[in-house]
């Protein structure tokens, strides 16, 4: 396989470096590498690297996929629509900015997947994929239904909780949650939400949008009262069921005008005529809704456009005293944004070289007592920045990575934007537009998409029925580095391939452990002697059959077949006197047995991607 890039404009970089599926294959000094260690109709992902004489890094380039043919149908040099080994990958600059991309051209909607006969492993990926897995009864109802039957499912579905299943628990043991009773019940309120979830969408996306319009509780400045409203804000633009009509458009004007996490996090509430703070409006360009540069690398927006957007955010001030002056009473404002027109920058504003005209500071004809020309400010303001090229093409791109595994195509890019803008910013289009594209099914034998901490801890969790209690589950978050409601900046968390290093793959083995625990032990139930705790034990099982067992016991989830064939040589390591025996310890030696192999299922490789 050989691979061509683009050099980058200016100074030429010392070296490159070749990454192929998240490993360095090796460096060149060359605009060019060619990989001889490929096989026949494997499929694989290059991306490129460079660095300076210091040994300083740019950024690395998106990554390219590409099939290599198998020998038996080797394809003509420049046929259309094959894979050629010997042809170069589109141009990739492996500089900091992102690569030019074609000029988009128009093309028709998104048509329904081709799918009409879906199978387990379609079933399985979608759950994943839009979830935190299937439970049986859903890989059940599906599976040989059509692929636009489910998408529509979980477009249209409202939000509820799964009864059946067992509720959560203080540390007390109260099954009452109290989520303002503290930062633990908290989480342990959203973490049940997740896990009981009968439409798990809605709560996807909440984690989705979490990432994306960030607060956090680490630094102090947002009250867990803040934060659980917030969380119950995103969710009204995440549960389309029960919002069909939910657009980004008005979610951003409440982010900027009536939601205290965000006014205290970014500082909107300290953004006045006199003294304006740009950190909101420095982040909604960067991180909310254009990003820095678009794909040729130009810049989408100025300082001018940070001051201009600035001063057309002034104003808005939020009552952060939770009690009364006589310190004992709650104050029943606490938390409430309004608008205060002396502290608005009333003459015109400019941003993205368009004027919001200048205010006279008189009400509305229609208003008279009513102050409107503040909201009127920022929605004219976040309007304009919404009609930026780069908005629609931004956002689809960070919500396609959160579906699936490869860059978006062009084409389906162009189509999906130019729907979105037709309709208004409406989001239910757009994410069933997303998850009826077919490659969401891409390379179901071997999935390639790692799952984010929290999805993999709840999809855990679902897939062994376990409850959860207390804060048994916020070392684990730790460890794993993701712990809601708590970003670790403004950015949010990075994602992808860093979700997995030395300590992270450690944690998330040791989560599976905690997650037995609940299961099996009076980590949960109140008697560890219980009929519902242990694990049976099955006096006489082969290797085979106890394999079988586990690996029905934690939903029947994606494993290799070398994975499997490693898992049967362990469970046959049992002794002959511990499979058959009548005793405490073979009793024992079985269930650990059984455990291992549960653990060893969900924790190992296989168990990180969806």
């Amino acid at each position: 396989m050989t691979l061509k890039w683009a050099a980058p404009k200016g100074a030429k970089p010392a070296y490159y470096v070749v990454v192929r599926d998240g490993k360095s294959l090796g460096r060149t000094t060359r605009a060019s590498f060619t990989d001889t260690t490929v096989k026949a109709g494997r499929t694989y992902r290059y991306a490129v690297r460079a660095y300076d004489k210091a040994k300083r890094a740019g950024a690395l380039t998106p990554s390219r996929r590409v099939t290599v043919p198998k020998q038996t149908d080797v394809p003509t040099p420049g046929t259309p629509g094959t894979s050629n080994p010997a042809a170069p990958i589109a141009a990739v600059t492996p500089t900091p900015e992102i690569p030019s991309v074609p000029t988009p051209v128009a093309t028709p909607t998104p048509v329904p997947s081709p799918y009409d006969t879906m199978t387990e492993a379609m079933v399985d990926r979608l759950f994943w994929r839009a979830g935190f897995g299937p439970t049986q009864a859903q890989r059940d109802a599906w599976v040989g239904k059509r692929h636009a039957d489910l998408v529509e499912w979980l477009v249209s579905t409202p939000a509820s909780i799964d009864t059946s299943m067992l509720a959560p628990k203080t540390a007390a043991g109260a099954t009452t949650i109290d989520p303002l009773a503290g930062q633990v019940e908290l989480e342990l309120e959203w973490i049940d939400r997740m896990q009981r979830a009968v439409n798990p969408l809605p709560e996807r996306l909440v984690l989705f949008w979490h990432r994306h319009w960030v607060i956090s509780l680490n630094d102090g400045s947002v009250s867990n009262k803040w934060a659980y409203a917030y969380r119950n804000h995103l969710l009204r633009y995440s549960d389309l069921g029960a919002h069909p009509g939910a657009t980004f458009r008005q979610l951003a004007y409440e982010m900027t005008t009536a939601n205290a996490a965000m006014s205290s996090y970014l500082n909107l509430n300290a953004n006045t005529k006199t003294r304006p703070n740009e950190n909101y409006a420095r982040e909604i360009m960067e991180l909310f809704c254009l990003g820095p540069k678009d794909p040729a690398g130009n810049d989408n927006y100025t300082q001018e456009d940070i001051v201009g957007l600035t001063q057309a955010f002034t104003g808005w001030r939020l009552n952060g005293a939770e009690f009364l002056a006589d310190k004992v009473t709650p104050n029943p404002d606490y938390g409430k944004i309004t608008f205060d027109p002396k502290q608005f920058h009333m003459p015109a504003k400019t941003v993205l070289g368009r004027v919001i005209a200048a205010e006279t500071g008189k009400t509305d004809a229609t208003n008279p007592d009513n102050v409107n020309w503040g909201p009127r400010a920022v929605n004219a303001g976040v309007d304009i920045v919404l009609e930026h090229p780069q908005h629609a093409q931004f956002l689809i791109r960070k919500l396609w990575g959160e579906f699936m595994a490869g860059p978006i195509p062009q084409a389906t890019l162009d189509a999906l934007s130019a729907e979105y803008r037709a309709n208004g910013y409406q989001l239910k289009p757009l994410i069933r537009g997303i998850l009826l594209n077919t490659e969401i099914f891409e390379s179901l034998e071997e999935p390639n998409l790692i799952k984010p901490p929290v999805v993999y801890m709840v999809g855990v969790l679902r897939a062994l029925g376990a409850p959860v209690k207390g804060n048994v589950l916020q070392g684990p978050m730790n460890s794993m580095q993701q712990r809601i409601y708590n970003p670790p900046n403004v950015a949010g968390w990075e994602g992808g391939m860093s979700w997995l290093n030395t300590n992270t793959v450690q944690a998330r083995f040791d989560m599976v452990k905690v997650a037995q625990s609940l299961r099996y032990s009076n980590g949960y139930y109140a008697d560890a002697n219980a009929a519902a705790s242990y694990a049976p034990d099955v006096r006489g099982e082969t290797a085979a059959e106890v394999l079988e067992r586990a690996y029905a016991s934690v939903g029947r989830p994606w494993i290799s077949g070398a994975t499997r064939a490693q898992l049967l040589a362990f469970a046959q390591t049992l002794t002959e006197a511990n499979r058959t025996g009548t005793s405490a310890a073979a009793i024992t030696a079985r269930r650990q047995r059984f455990y291992a192999l549960q653990a060893m299922i969900l924790g190992g490789p296989d168990g990180q991607v969806m």
